[in-house]
């Protein structure tokens, strides 16, 4: 008997700490990617990765985790304190919050498709 292990895309919410300035939410608004730090389910370091997103316009990212293993991901599942950077426009700004997988299909496929 054969398992196959089907690499669905995995998506992460984050909910913002902290309220947006007007510049933060134009490069969240227009920009596509953003530097994502977690801290290792194993090793307690930190682990920082560059990833695509979609902002709700509010207090939530989705950051795309892609088909496959991704280290990240599964340091969220651990701990999910995590802060992201912006890394296009003049200024740079991060932010605290915290974050889950989400893990079926129905919360899923909502934000896939904004991808």
């Amino acid at each position: 008997m054969v398992t196959v292990k089907r690499n669905y895309p995995k998506l992460t919410e984050m909910r913002l700490n902290d309220s947006l300035q007007t510049g933060l939410q134009d490069i969240l608004r227009n920009s596509f990617f953003i530097r994502t730090t977690t801290q290792g389910k194993r090793t307690g370091r930190p682990h920082t990765i560059e990833t695509t997103y979609v902002w709700d316009g509010d207090r939530t990212i989705y950051l795309s985790g892609y088909p496959g293993p991704r280290d990240w991901v599964s340091n969220v599942t651990v701990n999910p304190v995590v802060v992201v950077q912006t890394v296009e426009g003049q200024v740079s700004y991060e932010i605290g919050g915290l974050a889950r997988v989400l893990r079926t299909r129905e919360e899923r496929l909502p934000h896939l498709l904004a991808f």
